[in-house]
């Protein structure tokens, strides 16, 4: 160990080379409170003078790019870094931090350059993508439309009827080419692997728009695809597709409100196949919002058995499905008159859904409140 006093605290040198003094057996030769004693200095201001006024370089550990020596910053510190500890100094580490950095924005670019390359005008969007990249502009759409913010950063609207669908919706457009990550985003968004690929997180990388320069840039691409979702040529041309797809957005309201439901309860649940059948089946009779009433009802009995027969969380949840199903078939024998629920306060609508309902169909949240066959276009 090598211990340097700075000129100005050459007044403690003896104080500092007896704290950093080693015995034969490698042990600190003097304990602080004989140090506290010799100097009359206070028993805590020890460490404090030493680090203040010198420094301990070890002899035997060095960064492994340039060799620096490592720096001690106390007793304790000596005692707990092993002898073959792999360390990098601070400015090697900010060189590399800059170096992965540079990297990181040069394939950033890359990757932009080839999406360019590949850039798609407002006739190659279907229905299902132009709703979705609308709803994408209006959640996240920066205030001159040159990128889509972060979609994380959104916290007050809500994109999808659920998150794990907002998440597919953005995979799925990132996947077409319809959204590319922006060479501006955020470099904590990305990393950068050995093999030279970068990983992107999703939810936090900055997108825009990969457009065919002819489209003469986002605000006019916007225009005319908010322009094209109000015309009634869109909808009676894709009329297969819209169906589609309004049935898609109905089936995830029905599995966010199940979610939800359950998880007031402290039920988890997954909802898969089966879950997915009995829901579409529920639709084909019944809104949205009396469908909630089903899973509402379902949930309720699901905790009561749970309380009453002290069976498995799991388990209770795992009714839910079945007992849905069951109060469907007997709401369709008996002519019910189900109940409608309105939007929960924490489930509003979506910008999905208002594009798709209130936009191309032109209803009121008409994918909630009214029966979808009530809503839909005839398909040619």
């Amino acid at each position: 160990m090598e211990v340097v006093v700075f000129e100005d605290g050459m007044e403690y040198s003896d104080l500092c080379e007896k704290y950093w003094e080693l015995d034969d057996l490698g042990k600190f030769k003097w304990t602080v409170s004989a140090l506290a004693k010799e100097y009359s200095v206070p028993y805590h201001h020890i460490h404090k003078i030493v680090k203040a006024n010198s420094i301990a370089y070890s002899s035997r550990i060095g960064c492994d790019t340039c060799q620096e020596p490592y720096e001690y910053d106390s007793r304790n510190d000596y005692n707990s870094v092993p002898l073959n500890i792999h360390w990098i100094c601070d400015d090697c580490r900010d060189i590399m931090k800059s170096m992965e950095e540079r990297a990181k924005r040069e394939m950033l670019q890359i990757l932009w350059d080839d999406s360019a390359k590949r850039a798609y005008s407002l006739e190659d969007l279907s229905v299902r993508h132009a709703v979705f990249l609308m709803a994408l502009i209006r959640y996240s759409g920066s205030e001159d439309l040159q990128y889509l913010n972060a979609f994380r950063e959104n916290k007050t609207d809500v994109f999808s009827p659920d998150l794990d669908y907002s998440g597919e919706i953005i995979v799925e457009l990132a996947r077409k080419n319809i959204i590319a990550v922006s060479p501006e985003t955020s470099l904590d968004s990305v990393r950068y692997n050995e093999d030279g690929s970068l990983s992107r997180n999703f939810g936090m990388v900055r997108w825009a728009l990969p457009l065919n320069p002819q489209e003469g840039g986002p605000i006019s691409f916007t225009e005319n695809l908010e322009r094209k979702l109000n015309t009634q040529d869109f909808l009676t041309e894709s009329c297969k597709e819209v169906i589609s797809l309004c049935k898609e957005i109905s089936l995830r309201e029905c599995i966010a409100y199940l979610k939800f439901t359950l998880n007031e309860h402290q039920l988890s649940f997954s909802p898969g196949e089966k879950t997915n059948l009995v829901l579409n089946k529920a639709l084909e009779h019944f809104s949205v919002s009396q469908v909630c009433s089903f899973i509402w009802r379902a949930s309720k009995d699901a905790v009561a058995f749970y309380v009453r027969s002290g069976t498995q969380k799991r388990h209770a949840a795992n009714t839910v499905v079945g007992n849905i199903d069951k109060q469907i078939e007997r709401a369709l024998a008996n002519s019910w008159q189900v109940p409608s629920f309105k939007r929960r306060y924490e489930m509003p609508q979506s910008e999905v859904s208002r594009v798709l309902f209130n936009t191309l169909l032109r209803t009121d949240d008409g994918g909630f409140n009214q029966l979808l066959k009530d809503i839909l276009p005839e398909p040619a």
